[in-house]
This record gives structure tokens, sequence and C-alpha cells, in this order.
């Protein structure tokens, strides 16, 4: 993204052609000095340079600790007028031409400037070295946008890469044009969901492996009324009953036949989960909320076992009677066709959840 205008404030890449253990020590003399001298026309810019503590023996033999700033890169913060007079009258730092604009600069938002300064110093609270990644716009543009929600990188969001079969990858952030920084290996527990990619057909198959642990963990709680917290496979599915609302509870789905799938299943977790309003977290909604949300995308649906497990859904969640019968009437259309034949799973999973909800679940009184 290039400069467009020169009153608005970004963060710039600059090039340090300074010896590699004063940048920051130049950096911070010379906003002390501006701060000290007060003149509109120099103002203090805020700066980052992401760095290494490494060790540097000096001739005499002792040993000290040195910043070394990274690839020699520097990050400022102000108006294009303010960095490019900072450039001009403080001899050291050169702006980067942007790969997207030749007119433009190198510049990153505000955003993903955070989550760089969390990795950052994740990797520097490890003494290893920041990656960076210099390749196309649109090398990792396949990922699903996540937040990494605990561990060292907390806090920084990206796209994650992760190889087929595996429950772990890295999450790679965007600075700009064509470059990139990527975190260690996190696992998918430790992510949430921003976003989910274009290509996002591997979410189907999220919900179809999740889906016989979320009957498993509604039909005890339903026979039972509660946990029984001695139950270790059941402890198990209920962890990842708790995972899956907390990653997809708050992903953006471009297409409405896959949202209003997904939010069913989460307004499902919402159900047998019991989360209270006021403790659930401010990026995911209520179990009213979600449930309208599943009613405004359900004429975007068209595959009627979808449609028969969304309507069962929605009577957990608000006992509608209407909601029963429509599923219901679907399903017998099935077991009319199969002559006494196994159901296909999806089928059979929604035959299972009517017979459930049937005997555990009674519609309100009118």
């Amino acid at each position: 993204m290039s400069g467009d205008t020169t009153a608005t404030v970004r963060w710039y890449i600059l090039r340090s052609v300074l010896t590699r253990y004063r940048a920051d020590e130049a950096l911070a003399g010379e906003m002390k000095r501006r701060a000290t001298a007060g003149d509109p026309a120099l103002p203090v810019l805020d700066y980052f340079v992401p760095h290494l503590e490494v060790k540097r023996r000096l001739v005499n033999g002792t040993v000290r600790d040195v910043s070394s700033p990274l690839g020699g890169y520097i990050f400022l913060r102000g108006t294009l007028h303010d960095v490019a007079r900072f450039c001009t009258v403080f001899s050291g730092f050169n702006r980067i031409r942007s790969l997207d604009d030749p007119t433009g600069f190198l510049t990153i938002r505000d955003r993903d400037m955070d989550t760089f300064k969390v990795i950052v110093r994740a990797y520097n609270a490890r003494h290893e070295n920041v990656p960076f990644i210099i390749t196309t716009p649109d090398f990792f543009r396949e990922g699903d946008t996540v937040r990494i929600l605990e561990g060292d990188f907390s806090g920084a969001e990206g796209q994650f890469v992760t190889s087929q079969g595996k429950d772990s990858g890295y999450v790679v952030v965007r600075l700009t044009a064509g470059y990139y920084v990527k975190t260690l290996e996190v696992k998918s527990s430790q992510l949430r969901i921003i976003a989910f990619s274009d290509k996002n057909h591997h979410v189907y198959q999220k919900l179809d492996s999740f889906s016989p642990v979320l009957y498993r963990v509604v039909e005890h709680y339903l026979r039972h009324g509660s946990f029984d917290t001695a139950d270790r496979q059941l402890l198990k599915d209920m962890a990842r009953v708790e995972r899956f609302q907390v990653r997809f509870g708050g992903a953006t789905v471009k297409s409405d036949k896959m949202r209003s799938r997904i939010m069913a299943y989460v307004l499902l977790t919402l159900f047998v989960l019991r989360t209270p309003a006021g403790e659930a977290d401010m990026s995911t909604f209520s179990a009213e909320s979600y449930a309208a949300l599943v009613r405004a995308t359900m004429p975007a649906v068209t595959n009627p076992v979808t449609l028969a497990f969304i309507n069962i859904v929605l009577y957990a969640a608000t006992r509608d009677a209407s909601c029963l019968e429509a599923a219901r009437r679907t399903a017998a259309t099935w077991l009319d066709e199969s002559a006494g034949r196994p159901l296909p799973l999806r089928k059979r999973e929604v035959v299972l959840y009517l017979d459930l909800f049937t005997r555990y679940l009674p519609p309100h009184r009118t």
C-alpha cells in the first residue's frame, strides 16, 4: 500500500544505512532532541526497531548486550511529509519504494503493526531471529484469517498456514506488499477464526468430523441434565465443543449457505453449554442473535439435510414447534424412501436428533 496523501499518518518502513548497532540509539537521541526543541516542523514520531539482543565482544575483551536491527529495517509512524523530512534532516535512513505503486512508499496498517510487534517480542524473548518472508502478494491467499488466543504469540492476527491433515501450523502476517513475517508453530486450538478463506471447502470436513462429538455431548446433557465429570471421554468431547464455539463463533463467512450451517452448529453448542450472555466474549453473539442470523440465511440453503438439521437446532434454541414439524416432514420422506435400508450418515444424524429432542425437549405450550 502506498502513501496516497501527505496528511495520513502511517507506519513507514525505512532501511537504515547506519552501522547495525546504532539505529536504536540514533532514533532515541533524535526524538529526545525534538521533544526538547518543541519545533512543530520537527514533531516527535513513534518508531519501532525489530531487533535481537546479542552479545558483542569489545576490543578490551569485555562483553555487553547490544541491539541488532534485523535486516536493517526500522519503522517510523507519521505523515509522508514528516517521514520525508525526517529522512532529509536526519541522514542514515531511506524510505523503500512500494511494490504495488512505484510512485509511493511501503507502509503498514496500524493493526498489522501491532501484530508485528507481538511477534517480534515473542521471538526476542526466545533470543531467536524474526523470520522475514519476501514473496508475491498472492502467496498466502488461501489461508483463513485467525487471531492467536494464547501462548507466546497471543494477540497476533494473520493467515493460518497448515499442512493437510495437521492440527497445527503457523500464522503469517502481511506487513505490506510482498513482505511477510511468520510465527512459530501454533495449534489450531489456540486460534479464533476471524474470516474464512475464499477456498473454504475444508470447513465442511471440519463440520462433518465435529458433528458426532457434538451429538454425544447433547445426548448426554439431555439424558442426565448435567455432565459427569468422571467420564474422561465426555470431558474430551466437551473440550472440543468449547473450542469449536471459540474458534468459529465470531467468524466472518461470505457465503450465506455456509454461514447458516456453521452458525447452526455454534447455536447448538450454546444450547448445550448454556453460556451466560454476560460471560460471552465480546466478539461473539448471544444465542438469540445466532438464531436470528440462522433464520436470515436459511433461504440460501438448498440441501434438504442441512435445512432439516438447521430446523432442529432452531427448535432446540427457540422451542418453535413449527421448526420441529418441518424437520419431521423432511425426515419422514427419507424413511419412506429408504425401505428399511440404513440411512446415510448425515440423514441418520438428523433422525437421531429428532428422536432425542422429541423425548427430552417438548415444545413450549402456547
